[in-house]
C-alpha cells in the first residue's frame, strides 16, 4: 500500500501498521498510534521501563495531559497536531544526551523544508518557529526526558507540531503560535510522521554532521538573547552551539557562558 493511500480516513491501528511495515528496516522496534492518551512521552517512558525496544514510537490523535519544558501544559485539539514520541536506549555519556532532542527537531525541520515550508527555523534548544512580516510564531515544541534504568539511559523525545490551528488561539490568547495550514498546504499526518521518522533514522545511523546541520537551521546563533534558566537571567550574544547541545553566550563583559537549559527570548 502506498503512503498516498494511507491518510486521516484510516484508523489509528491501520496507520500504525502501515508505518511499522514501512519503517521496520530502519530499526524501529514498535510503532503505535492511539486515538487519545494523557501524554505520549509518559506512555513511552512507562513502556521503556517495561522493556520497550530502541526506537519505539507512540503517536496520538489527542493528548489530555501533554507537557512542555518546565512542566508547562501543552494544549492541542484532536486531529490537529502531530503528537509523537520516540524512545532511545543509549549508553552515551551524559554530555551527549542533548543531541537526542536535537535529532528530532532537526529531522522535522529537514522534512518540512523538503515539503516546501522553507521559512521554518529552529529556536534553541529545539522549538520550531516561523517568522513572517517581523512576527515570530511557534510551530512546534520538542521535549526530552531522561531516565537511568539499571545502568542504561532511556531518552524519550516528544514533538507536538501544529498542523491545523483549531482553537489554539482561543485557548492560548497570550502566545504567538502558528500551524502549517496557515503557511502552506498542510501534509497528511501519516505522511509527515513517516518522513520525519525516516530522517530521524538516518541521523541515528550517522550523527557525525548533526551540529553542522543544526547550525544551518538554528535561528538563535548571532542574536542578542535573554535566557531565563529558572534561577537567573542571562543576557548576551549567542555565538555557537556546543557538541553537547548547549548554547554558548558571550556576555557584555566578554565572558563566555555555557547554558544547558533555559527559555530564550530573541532580543534582536
Amino acid at each position: 500500500m502506498s503512503i498516498a493511500k494511507v491518510n486521516e480516513n484510516f484508523s489509528p491501528r491501520e496507520r500504525a501498521a502501515f508505518l511499522q511495515k514501512k519503517l521496520k528496516s530502519l530499526g524501529f522496534s514498535s510503532i503505535s498510534w492511539v486515538p487519545s492518551t494523557g501524554s505520549t512521552n509518559e506512555d513511552l517512558i512507562a513502556a521503556g521501563l517495561k522493556g520497550a525496544g530502541n526506537l519505539s514510537v507512540i503517536i496520538a490523535d489527542d493528548q489530555t495531559a501533554g507537557r512542555g519544558r518546565r512542566d508547562r501544559e501543552w494544549l492541542s485539539e484532536k486531529n490537529t497536531s502531530l503528537l509523537m514520541s520516540v524512545l532511545f536506549r543509549i549508553q552515551e555519556p551524559k554530555e551527549r544526551l542533548g543531541l537526542y532532542s536535537m535529532k528530532l527537531s532537526l529531522a522535522a525541520c529537514h522534512v518540512l523544508h523538503e515539503l516546501g515550508f522553507g521559512d521554518i527555523r529552529i529556536k534553541w534548544p529545539n522549538d520550531l518557529i516561523v517568522t513572517q512580516r517581523g512576527q515570530t510564531s511557534k510551530l512546534a515544541g520538542v521535549l526530552a526526558q531522561t531516565i537511568t534504568e539499571r545502568g542504561e539511559k532511556l531518552v524519550v523525545v516528544g514533538i507536538g507540531l501544529n498542523i491545523l490551528p483549531g482553537n489554539l488561539r482561543q485557548s492560548l490568547p497570550d502566545r504567538d503560535i502558528i500551524a502549517l495550514s496557515e503557511i502552506g498546504d498542510a501534509p497528511d499526518r501519516v505522511l509527515l510522521a513517516a518522513r520525519i521518522l525516516e530522517r530521524l533514522a538516518k541521523l541515528e545511523q550517522d550523527d557525525s554532521l548533526i551540529l553542522d546541520q543544526y547550525a544551518s537551521f538554528v535561528d538563535t546563533i548571532g542574536r542578542e538573547v535573554s535566557i531565563n534558566t529558572g534561577t537567573e537571567e542571562i543576557i548576551g550574544n549567542a555565538i555557537s552551539v556546543t557538541p553537547n547541545g548547549s548554547l554558548l553566550i558571550k556576555l557584555e563583559n566578554g565572558e563566555e557562558r555555557e547554558v544547558f537549559v533555559g527559555d530564550v527570548v530573541h532580543l534582536r
